[in-house]
């Protein structure tokens, strides 16, 4: 069972799941220890095999910024849930330079999916590591889209 064990603002302890408070769990998946302290988590575990995940970055103009948040909000739409898909969107300035990079992680060893069609349609990345293969891996590459002065 996935849940969280909170002491409340008020000195309460609870344990927040899908199905007890589940208010309270809801709102910590996305807003951290904002709603309390987590003394606690439980949190199923699965064998994960290859993925097909990584990073995409593209020079920044307001049409791209637009584009991707419209390929998030795309991405976000409960009629469009993929329980496979993660992603992530950052704006980075390094070197003079803006630009718009995605996290985009699939658990599924399938190239391309479909919940992010919009995103892929972009013509012209600066970089583009995605691929299929195991976690380990593709967190390190994921790493790579830091600049060096920022991973020390």
């Amino acid at each position: 069972m996935n849940g969280y064990e909170v002491v409340l603002a008020n000195g309460d302890v609870v344990y927040a799941t899908a199905n007890s408070h589940s208010d309270l769990w809801l709102a910590l998946k996305g807003g951290s220890s904002n709603f309390g302290i987590i003394t606690r988590f439980d949190v199923a575990t699965y064998q994960q095999g290859d993925m097909w995940g990584g990073v995409i970055v593209f020079s920044y103009t307001p049409d791209v910024l637009e584009t991707h948040a419209k390929a998030f909000t795309n991405f976000m739409d409960p009629k469009n849930f993929d329980d496979a898909a993660n992603m992530a969107m950052f704006l980075s300035y390094q070197n003079g330079s803006f630009a718009v990079a995605d996290s985009i992680f699939y658990v599924e060893p399938v190239p391309n999916p479909p919940v992010y069609k919009t995103l892929l349609s972009l013509p012209r990345p600066l970089s583009d590591s995605l691929r299929i293969d195991n976690v380990a891996n593709l967190v390190a590459g994921f790493a790579e889209a830091i600049p060096p002065e920022l991973a020390r």
